[in-house]
């Protein structure tokens, strides 16, 4: 028997006759070189090509005889190397939606793999199990809580996929008001309004505050625009906010107002 490395390299067999025999092998990594056939002593050289698989692989230098029943033979290893694998990307950030997508598996001809995930809001939908370089395709569920994180495993690899937690739900504006009377046709420079809908501010009330001696256009990640500019806040509260219309209105016969809670805008009401 004879082991190689990863890289392969080359071999020599002795052989010892004094009859006509052929040398062969059962694999095509294996490659006989020079004399494969003789009736005397003579060495049997061969190469053992490099291996891109993770795995080790075996194979087998036989010397065949017409009149012998277990011919002598060479039993061949080589090692195999985990260098021989990869996975792009190796990290995943999707969104809280519904996804679907693909990671693609980098390794050598003939190398067989298996592609599984840990979780099961990561779904394998097709290419596993898989030989030579290919790809994986997953699905995923949509995800309705926290920030979750799974993995698909390719052989020793670990893909890691980091599904986001929903955002906040859309923020719907349903009037503007003026504070005092709630009146809902118009509204004036320095006017402080109530406007009202679901969606737009947290669930406990925020209130005024002040920096630098100015009153905050950004209250607990709500602020409401005029025309997209952000008007002073008052309070802010799911349901209701307050803020005072900016001057930059005066002399328009209209204006568009929308709330925008964390990063979500509301619709426009005029």
């Amino acid at each position: 028997s004879q082991s190689f490395p990863v890289g392969g390299g080359t071999g020599v067999a002795n052989v010892q006759a004094s009859c006509s025999w052929q040398a062969s092998t059962n694999v095509t990594w294996i490659t006989l070189n020079g004399i494969t056939i003789g009736t005397q002593s003579v060495p049997v050289n061969y190469t053992v090509a490099a291996n891109t698989c993770v795995d080790p692989r075996s194979g087998t230098i036989t010397l065949l005889q017409t009149n012998l029943a277990s011919p002598p033979a060479i039993a061949v290893s080589q090692d195999g190397s985990l260098a021989n694998l990869s996975l792009s990307p190796g990290n995943i950030t999707a969104a809280a939606a519904t996804t679907d997508g693909r990671i693609t598996v980098n390794t050598g001809d003939g190398c067989n793999w298996t592609a599984t995930a840990d979780v099961s809001w990561i779904q394998i939908t097709y290419g596993s199990p898989g030989s030579g370089t290919g790809g994986v395709s997953y699905h995923l569920l949509a995800n309705t809580s926290a920030q979750r994180t799974g993995n698909i495993h390719v052989g020793a690899l670990t893909c890691a996929i980091t599904q986001q937690a929903p955002g906040p739900p859309p923020a719907v504006l349903s009037s503007v008001a003026n504070a005092a009377n709630y009146n809902t046709d118009a509204v004036s420079p320095g006017e402080i309004v109530a406007l009202f809908g679901s969606g737009l501010g947290p669930a406990s009330i925020a209130t005024l505050q002040v920096s630098n001696g100015t009153v905050t256009n950004t209250l607990a990640g709500t602020q409401v625009l005029f025309d997209g500019v952000a008007a002073p806040m008052i309070y802010s509260l799911s349901g209701q906010v307050s803020a005072v219309v900016p001057y930059a209105v005066a002399g328009k016969a209209s204006t568009q107002v929308q709330v925008q809670y964390q990063g979500v805008v509301s619709n426009t009401v005029t």
